[in-house]
């Protein structure tokens, strides 16, 4: 059974891959991702009570919560740029034929991990696989 160090340490970790790839996408893409506010809420909320509480339940919740604000942001970003690469590919297709078929295979894969990123889970690596074949188109 896990005790409160140990969830602790769960939330640290957490933190951590959240502030990881919010440094990845600054220094690499240069995206300060917009955070939604109902997401911050809860997540707060339920560190405010896990901080009071101090109890494994509450702490589990506070890590399940600042996961879940760190998937909504990269699932976020990700959904704004496939968006953003479709109306830049729809753009080129009647001019540049050859150069949208291949750049439209790279955004079919680049839907599909985010596709995939959405239906195992939250999947935050297929969320950055997609960014990242974004990005080279």
């Amino acid at each position: 059974m896990k005790t409160t160090d140990d969830i602790r340490r769960e939330f640290a970790a957490a933190r951590e891959d959240y502030l990881k790839d919010m440094t990845w996408l600054r220094e690499e893409f240069g995206m300060i991702p917009d955070v939604q506010e109902y997401a911050m809420k809860e997540m707060l909320l339920a560190s405010f009570r896990a901080i009071e509480a101090n109890d494994v339940p509450s702490l589990t919740k506070a890590v399940q919560q600042f996961k879940l604000l760190h998937n909504d942001v990269l699932a976020h970003v990700t959904w704004k740029m496939l968006e953003q690469t479709k109306r830049c590919l729809k753009e080129i297709r009647d001019s540049h034929p050859d150069d949208y078929k291949a750049k439209h295979q790279l955004w079919l894969d680049a839907s599909w991990a985010y596709t995939h990123g959405k239906a195992f889970q939250r999947d935050t690596a297929a969320y950055r696989t997609c960014i990242q074949i974004l990005a080279s188109i």
